[in-house]
């Protein structure tokens, strides 16, 4: 799922349906995933910050209202702040999406760990709101619970 980056607001339901979907799908060897549900243009030339300031306020407030519905559905999640554990060599899904991400909002749900986030990996490339999916057992310890 990657919409144009101009689309003036997500498809919700699209978004919902497919996290109930990995939620059942088979997972690669990594035992993660990590899907871009919206994407921003890159900031090449961005000099000011502008359009890269309006980006991540466009897709955080996506990510609030895919949270938002996720809650009504699931509860409320744990918020977690994240960090690069750069001691674990592993490649873990809290590892990688703390490369870019620096905080999630994550479920557990049927024995899987759902996590929603909005990141960037540097300043002149998109600003990317990510679902990732993972088995618990494999995301390591890299997130800090902060209620």
């Amino acid at each position: 799922m990657r919409p144009a980056a101009n689309v003036d607001r997500m498809d919700l339901a699209a978004a919902v349906a497919l996290a109930h979907h990995l939620l059942s799908a088979p997972l690669p060897g990594s035992g993660y995933r990590i899907v871009d549900l919206e994407m921003s243009d890159d900031f090449y030339g961005d000099d000011d910050y502008s359009a890269a300031d309006a980006a991540w306020a466009k897709l955080d407030a996506e990510r609030v209202r895919l949270v938002d519905d996720l809650t009504e559905r699931w509860g409320a999640p744990e918020r977690l702040e994240l960090q690069v554990d750069w001691e674990d060599e592993r490649r873990t899904l809290m590892n990688d999406l703390a490369g870019f991400v620096t905080e999630v909002w994550s479920w557990r749900r049927d024995g899987r760990q759902v996590c929603v986030g909005v990141g960037q990996d540097d300043k002149e490339l998109p600003v990317r709101l990510v679902l990732g999916v993972g088995d618990p057992t494999a995301t390591g310890a890299v997130g800090r619970g902060t209620g």
